[in-house]
């Protein structure tokens, strides 16, 4: 189902674990149990945790303004954003078009990736009640990190509007002015 470079670049990760991996490395190693409970620590601990995303959403803000847009205009530039977005505006386009929405493609599409795989296997062979857990969680995983992400990609296009239209940037400063 997969063409053979897709799945050579996804299978490289594993080239570097042990081929008969010992109980330690099991538990401790990468790919282990441990690996396991630290992502899913991490995930509750930021995209999952809504402090963090408060803290997130502020901490944005506080860089626009820090990063030159006035403080009176950090509000409207926001809200400017969030209708951009719904309404597929023009600079959102813009943002969309440099790779503004995906710049964190590993931690987005990885867990994307498992969830299609396992509604894949559930199709083909159905899921034990184990499969149907992981299925649920990765779909959590997924809507918390696209919560967390949107919050990025407000801030972002915001910086692009008040990069184009108040400081007349072109497109690809204003990217940059945005990413930065």
């Amino acid at each position: 189902f997969v063409r053979r470079e897709i799945y050579d670049d996804l299978m490289g990760i594993n080239d570097f674990l042990p081929t008969d991996p010992g109980w330690f490395q099991n538990i401790f190693g990468y790919g282990g149990v441990g690996t396991k409970v630290t992502q899913i620590w991490k995930a509750m601990k930021v995209s999952m945790n809504p402090p963090a995303q408060v803290r997130n959403f502020v901490s944005n803000g506080i860089l626009m303004q820090l990063g030159g847009v006035p403080l009176r205009l950090v509000p409207a530039r926001i809200i400017q954003s969030m209708n951009e977005i719904r309404t597929n505006g023009e600079h959102y386009q813009i943002a969309k078009k440099y790779g503004v929405g995906v710049s964190t493609f590993a931690t987005q599409e990885v867990f994307r990736m498992k969830t299609e795989l396992l509604d894949l296997e559930m199709k083909t062979r159905g899921l034990g009640a184990l499969g149907r857990m992981h299925r649920i969680a990765a779909l959590i995983m997924n809507k918390s990190s696209d919560f967390y992400q949107l919050s990025e990609t407000v801030f972002k296009t915001a910086m692009i509007i008040d990069g184009m239209t108040r400081q007349g940037m072109t497109e690809e400063q204003a990217v940059a002015y945005g990413q930065k």
